[in-house]
C-alpha cells in the first residue's frame, strides 16, 4: 500500500495519507456539489487545514478508487495539496457500488431554533459577513435563521387556536340523535318536507333561485323546524352537488309528549 498510515482501527480499518495522484474517482459517482457550495467548502478547508477523511479502496494496480469525497478530493487538488487523509475501506465492486449510493446521500436536517441557537453563538466570534463564506447560507438567509430566535412560537399557537375557536363557534351547528326503529319513518318524512320547503328560503337568502331539478348554491341556515315536523328542531345545511342537491340534516327529537 502507498502513501503513510496514521492509524488503525479494531475492525482494520487505516486512516492513511494517500497520494492524490494514486487517487481515482468512482465512474458512476452521482454527487455533484453547486459552485458556491464547492467555494465555502474550499474556504473551510483552506482556512482550517481540515477536513473529513476521504473514503477509499483499494485497487490490483495499486490504485485507490473514491467512494465518499470526490469533491474534497478536487478541492485539495485546487488548494495545492498532494495527499488526501483517507479511510481505506476494502470493499468488492458490488460493496462499492452501494457505498457510493449512500454515503453521498446519508445526511440529517436541522432543527431551525438550534440551528438559530448555534448561528446566534458563531456570531459572538464572526461577523455575519464571514459566515456567509463559510457555512452554506447566505448572508440573508443566515439573517432570517437568527429572526427566529425572537420568534413568539406560543404566542401564535395562542391565536391561532382562539381563531379556530371563534370559527367553530359561528359556523353550523351539528346535533347528533338516535331514534327508535319505528320513529325512523316520521323521521325521514320530516327531512323531506323541511328540505322541500327551505329550498326555497335557502336560495332567497343568498341570492339564488333552485333550478328545475331543486338544485340551490351552497348554503347554510339554522333555526327551528317546528312549522315543518312539530317535536323536531335542528339545523340544515344545503350544499350543491352535481347532478343532484346534497342535504345534510342533523336532528334531535325534543319532547314529543
Amino acid at each position: 500500500m502507498t502513501g503513510q498510515q496514521i492509524a488503525s482501527t479494531p475492525d482494520r480499518t487505516e486512516l492513511v495519507r494517500i497520494p492524490l495522484s494514486d487517487l481515482v474517482p468512482h465512474p458512476l459517482n452521482p454527487n455533484v456539489m453547486p459552485d458556491e457550495l464547492k467555494a465555502k467548502l474550499a474556504a473551510n478547508i483552506g482556512t482550517s487545514g481540515r477536513y473529513p477523511p476521504l473514503i477509499v479502496r483499494p485497487l490490483d494496480d495499486g490504485r485507490f478508487q473514491i467512494m465518499d469525497g470526490h469533491q474534497r478530493a478536487d478541492i485539495l487538488r485546487e488548494l495545492g495539496e498532494t495527499t488526501a487523509v483517507c479511510y481505506v475501506w476494502p470493499a468488492s465492486d458490488e460493496e462499492a457500488l452501494i457505498l457510493v449510493a449512500t454515503l453521498n446521500r446519508l445526511e440529517g436536517q436541522d432543527i431551525p431554533g438550534k440551528r438559530a441557537a448555534l448561528i446566534s453563538e458563531l456570531q459572538a466570534h464572526h461577523a455575519l459577513a464571514e459566515l456567509a463564506r463559510l457555512l452554506p447560507e447566505d448572508e440573508a438567509q443566515l439573517e432570517a435563521t437568527l429572526d427566529l430566535l425572537d420568534f413568539d412560537v406560543e404566542g401564535l399557537l395562542a391565536r391561532l387556536t382562539e381563531e379556530a375557536d371563534r370559527a367553530s363557534a359561528q359556523g353550523p351547528q351539528l346535533f347528533a340523535f338516535a331514534v327508535e326503529p319505528e320513529d325512523a319513518p316520521a323521521v325521514e318524512e320530516a327531512v323531506e318536507r323541511a328540505a322541500s320547503m327551505l329550498h326555497a328560503r335557502n336560495a332567497s337568502r343568498v341570492g339564488e333561485v333552485p333550478d328545475e331539478q331543486g338544485e340551490v348554491g351552497s348554503v347554510a341556515t339554522t333555526g327551528g323546524l317546528g312549522e315543518v315536523a312539530q317535536g323536531y328542531v335542528g339545523s340544515l345545511v344545503v350544499e350543491k352537488a352535481i347532478p343532484q342537491a346534497l342535504i345534510r340534516l342533523s336532528m334531535r327529537v325534543a319532547d314529543r309528549d
